[in-house]
């Protein structure tokens, strides 16, 4: 075999090592998607938020690293349902999304309320049934509860975001708009500060759902969700998961 062929057959073996380090990267590499939510995840944020952060380190533990994607949420769903990403970050469980997405375990839990504004007099909630003829924003592809989601009494008038739901509920085209109790306090103080002392939570909320990552139903789904668990039970088992949520003052 003369020196020019030894030298084709090297260059062709360290091809195919490279060729499968890279395979092995991407198989390591778990992409997820969501959209802001702020405090618990959002992009710019401190390890893009508490939940973010918490999802990462889990899944650094079992040696996979994390890819965030930040859009909006309905079209981040779209992407997640057609594979084009692993899943979806920061969840709630529903039996419909269970159809198409493995759950793990839940990361924390969060309270979900309906938001008017102090000067509505005439809203008096104790429960859906109240709500009759309202015009209530709701999240596009988001779910507000089984019992909300469920209720035909009033008209639920979808946004991409809470920005825009609390820029109609100010204008009075909506009467009410639902979502993260503590995530539309936030946006309010950061986008309405002259605004958000006139927003009232009605009690009782709607419920207090987990937050989760979900991923597409898969060949490796299963394989994503015990790595998930053995790492978060691992980050708690350490203390590591309560030290995060103390450095995003959680």
């Amino acid at each position: 075999m003369n020196t020019q062929m030894k030298l084709s057959k090297l260059h062709l073996v360290a091809a195919l090592i490279v060729s499968l380090n890279s395979l092995y990267v991407t198989a390591k590499e778990i992409n997820l998607v969501t959209t802001n939510w702020e405090p618990y995840f959002f992009e710019d944020g401190l390890e893009q938020g508490v939940v973010c952060d918490i999802a990462a380190q889990a899944l650094k533990l079992s040696g996979y690293t994390l890819k965030m994607t930040f859009t909006s949420w309905a079209r981040g769903y779209k992407g997640a349902m057609v594979g084009k990403y692993n899943g979806m970050l920061g969840a709630y469980y529903t039996e419909e999304r269970a159809k198409h997405f493995d759950f793990p375990d839940p990361i924390m839990p969060v309270v979900e309320s309906l938001f008017v504004l102090k000067e509505r007099k005439d809203i008096k909630y104790s429960s859906i049934k109240d709500l009759k003829g309202l015009q209530v924003g709701i999240m596009i592809n988001a779910s507000h509860g089984k019992e909300f989601d469920a209720a035909t009494n009033f008209t639920k008038v979808p946004a991409a975001d809470y920005e825009r739901s609390m820029t109609r509920l100010l204008s009075g085209s909506i009467d009410a708009f639902a979502g993260g109790h503590f995530a539309i306090l936030y946006m309010a103080n950061k986008k309405f500060p002259d605004d958000v002392k006139r927003l009232k939570a009605l009690e009782p909320p709607l419920f207090s759902p987990q937050l989760y990552v979900m991923f597409r139903k898969s060949d490796h789904s299963q394989e994503y969700v015990k790595a998930f668990n053995d790492g978060l039970k691992a980050l708690k088992a350490s203390g590591a998961f309560d030290k995060i949520k103390m450095k995003h003052n959680m």
